[in-house]
């Protein structure tokens, strides 16, 4: 039996192992998108997403499109009431 074993991931033997820290890894990277933008919605995905999940009592599980359903069921109630 062996103690530790083969953990990948675990320590610093990227630096290593040959993977590389260059400065251009960072040039690659896409800019992030908000959920609300992504859905075209005013309200922040994000947090109606936090206050569901603190609201909900199996163990937090929301699911990922449930607050995007929640912020659009918001927006057409308040767009319904502006005449």
């Amino acid at each position: 039996m062996v103690v530790g074993g083969n953990q990948a991931g675990k320590g610093a033997k990227g630096l290593l192992m040959g993977k590389s820290t260059d400065v251009d890894d960072k040039k690659d990277k896409k800019k992030p998108i908000s959920r609300s933008s992504r859905a075209g919605l005013q309200f922040p995905v994000g947090r109606i997403h936090w206050l569901l999940k603190a609201r909900v009592v199996a163990n937090g599980r929301v699911g990922a499109t449930a607050a995007v359903y929640g912020n659009w069921f918001i927006k057409k109630g308040i767009t319904s009431f502006q005449v």
